[in-house]
């Protein structure tokens, strides 16, 4: 399955590059000059795109103010370290699992050798 994605502008230009060699379809925060906005506005351009954010902000793993019903999707990658090499296998993780499961409507932390799904 194709995912369409956004990258949140706290993710680094490989993960962008990582997710487009899987095959899926990859827009960035960044490029839309949505760096500076606020998450609700980012969680509702995803919308508009039915796109599924990707992103390091715990914020967007609040159920109260993204119930998981209410967007395409949220993907946090909570990786060991913030370096990009951890970041990208947290990322690898995620996109593993979509190959298995789809995660529209869904929150998904994704930890190192753990995934939790909310629904």
């Amino acid at each position: 399955m194709v995912l369409s994605l956004k990258l949140d502008e706290n993710l680094p230009a490989d993960a962008r590059t990582y997710i487009e060699e899987c095959g899926h379809e990859v827009q960035t925060a960044l490029e839309e000059g949505l760096g500076d906005c606020p998450d609700h506005k980012i969680a509702e351009r995803c919308r508009e795109e039915s796109r599924i954010i990707i992103t390091l902000d715990r914020g967007f793993a609040d159920i109260r103010t993204y119930p998981p019903d209410s967007h395409p999707g949220i993907i946090l990658l909570r990786p060991a370290r913030q370096s990009v090499p951890e970041i990208i296998k947290v990322l690898r993780d995620a996109l593993d699992l979509a190959d298995e499961e789809s995660p529209d409507s869904r929150l998904w932390i994704v930890e190192p050798g753990r995934i939790r799904v909310r629904q």
